[in-house]
Parts: C-alpha cells; sequence; structure tokens
C-alpha cells in the first residue's frame, strides 16, 4: 500500500443511511451566501488539493495541481487576493535529511504563527517533519519522525509541540512479518519524541496490513490546536472529538452532534473556546451540500449551523468567527477567493 493513497478521503466512505439528526441539542441554522469573489490574476486556475489553511493575517495557503497534489507547492496568497505573497516548493529542499528528495510526498501541513509545517515522505519512505518560514518564504529546515511512521494528520501546541497521527508499520521481532496499526504521537517542539498518546475508544489493531476501517478512520481524521491542547476529530455517525492536553494529562473524549449519518466531517478549525466543524453530505451521491457547524469547546455543545447556497462554491479555508467565511475557487481561468455570509 502506497502511504500517499490515504489523502484520497474521498475514495473511502462510510456506509451512508438516512438522515436522523440528534434533535435534542440541534442548535439555530442560518443559510451561508456569496459576499464576494476577488481574482488573483497571477495565479492561472487549476485543481486545488485539501486542505486550504489561513494564517493569523487572513492570508490563505493552498496547493494547486496538475497531475500528483502530494508534490505540489504550497501558495500563499494576501488575504485581500490581490498578490502571491510566497510559493513553498517542497521539491526545491536541499538537506541531508532527505535520502531522495525528489521523491517528496506531503500528506499534510499547517501554519502555525509565523511558520508552516509540512509531515511528508521523502523518496526512500522516511517521514520527516518540514518548516518554513512564512515571513520570507525560506526553509528551516527539518526532524525525522520514526522510521516506518506515516503521518497523515498533525497539529501544533502553541509552544510548537506537535502531535501527529498516522499508520505505524514495523516488523514483527518474532515472525519478521510487517505489523501496522494506527498510531498517535506527541513530539516536542526540537522533534524529540515524548510519547505515544492512547484514546479511550480509538481502537486499532495491529496486523499484516491495515483495515478498511482503519483506513476511512486516517482519512477523514481532521485535527486542530488551541493554546496548549490539540483537538483530534475522529469520524463517524456521531463524530467523536477527542482533547489532547500538552504534557502528559488526562485525554478527554466527547460525542458531537451532528446533521445525520449522511453528513461527512470534511475539516476542523479551533480558535479560544470555539471549533468549527465542516460536514459534507454524502460524497458519493450528492457532495454538494454543507453545513458548518460551531461548538463551544467548554461545553461540547453545537452552538450553531451555518447551511450552504448553491453560490457558495469552492474549497473552504476559514472564517473570521464573526460571520464571514473564506474558499478558494476558479472564475475567469483565474484562482479565485470567494467570501461568503
Amino acid at each position: 500500500m502506497q502511504p500517499g493513497l490515504l489523502i484520497a478521503a474521498l475514495l473511502l466512505v462510510f456506509p451512508f443511511t438516512k438522515d436522523d439528526p440528534q434533535t435534542k441539542n440541534e442548535p439555530p441554522a442560518a443559510i451561508l451566501h456569496q459576499g464576494g469573489i476577488q481574482d488573483i490574476p497571477s495565479v492561472a486556475s487549476s485543481l486545488v488539493a485539501y486542505p486550504v489553511r489561513c494564517g493569523d493575517h487572513g492570508n490563505l495557503f493552498f496547493r494547486m495541481y496538475k497531475d500528483d497534489p502530494l508534490n505540489a507547492p504550497v501558495v500563499e496568497v494576501s488575504a485581500d487576493a490581490s498578490s502571491v505573497i510566497h510559493t513553498f516548493n517542497f521539491l526545491a529542499i536541499h538537506d541531508p535529511i532527505l535520502s531522495k528528495p525528489d521523491g517528496l510526498k506531503v500528506s499534510d501541513f499547517q501554519v502555525h504563527g509565523s511558520t508552516l509545517y509540512a509531515i511528508a515522505l521523502d523518496g526512500d519512505q522516511n517521514p520527516v517533519v518540514l518548516k518554513f518560514s512564512t515571513d520570507d518564504g525560506s526553509y528551516l529546515g527539518a526532524f525525522a519522525l520514526e522510521k516506518g511512521f506515516f503521518a497523515q494528520k498533525f497539529a501544533i501546541f502553541d509552544s510548537g509541540g506537535i502531535v501527529l497521527t498516522g499508520l505505524f508499520t514495523q516488523a514483527d521481532p518474532n515472525t519478521g512479518q510487517n505489523r501496522s496499526e494506527n498510531v498517535t504521537a506527541e513530539y516536542d517542539r526540537d522533534g524529540r519524541f515524548v510519547q505515544y498518546l492512547k484514546m479511550i475508544g480509538d481502537v486499532t489493531l495491529a496486523g499484516p496490513k491495515p483495515s478498511p476501517a482503519e483506513l476511512q478512520t486516517l482519512s477523514f481524521t481532521h485535527m486542530a490546536a488551541s493554546g496548549s491542547n490539540v483537538y483530534i476529530l475522529r469520524p463517524g455517525p456521531e463524530p467523536s472529538l477527542y482533547v489532547v492536553p500538552e504534557g502528559g494529562g488526562k485525554i478527554e473524549r466527547h460525542t458531537l452532534w451532528s446533521p445525520g449519518p449522511s453528513w461527512l466531517v470534511f475539516s476542523l478549525l479551533g480558535s479560544g473556546d470555539r471549533a468549527l466543524i465542516s460536514f459534507v453530505h454524502d460524497p458519493t451521491t450528492d457532495g454538494t451540500r454543507t453545513q458548518y457547524v460551531q461548538y463551544s469547546l467548554s461545553s461540547f455543545e453545537a452552538t450553531s449551523t451555518t447551511q450552504s447556497n448553491p453560490d457558495v462554491v469552492g474549497a473552504f479555508g476559514c472564517t473570521d468567527w464573526q460571520g464571514t467565511f473564506f474558499f478558494v475557487t476558479t472564475r475567469n481561468k483565474h484562482v479565485a477567493v470567494l467570501r461568503a455570509k
């Protein structure tokens, strides 16, 4: 199995059933309408790969590709979409930690403060975390993860420590055969391993290859951070949100309200005491309807939900938490940023 295939989330889906939202705590609903769209003249239209990220000042970060999204560069555009600020080209890195940099595959990236982080495998399947400066676009260096750890998603504490989740494959000491399982691990800001994290209900069984259920879980997992907590969203008819405190505190698990079992989690954002989760309706037969549900991170109750109008199109990036949502789309043969409220 190629680890990069885990990124193809829409190819691995849970069975869907008739909508049956958890009406007990159903939040008030609103409709999201297009508020404006701005072309980026210097960026020709192409396919946009998830995820789309936002920096502290509203700049948008995303990947565009023609053949392989996993080695496509990350483009940073200004908050007003008037210009490209930086392009982070992974294939241009020259670092001895990468034995085959021309085969680099990036499974996820995050923007934290003035640093862009990316988790990747080089051409020899060596897992690494890459760092770039968002001030000037320069490459800052990398640190290696354990051989066989194919990290798929991650998030960063305010301290710079990192929590990653993914597939870990190693040889069984008794049989010599490969054994794979899903693991979640914490590293400090300097790349030193801290601990593996055990999360209640997050079950995986080591075997010669990952099960379809384990691949589904990884593909649809989303992560975000706020302060000294990392939040891990696991998919399912009732999504589970794990709260991981930095430094070994007790990990909490909370079952969240969702619009119904046919709505699939598609992104997670966190800010202060708030979380925003996007849901897409049955991507195998529909995939055109989306909802954005805001939750309190103290009560873990849904506080509002916003449903997209058909004129809101594109890859969702972020919100200003004041009712405006930002999307990357295409128009007039160029990439554009769409605002919706």
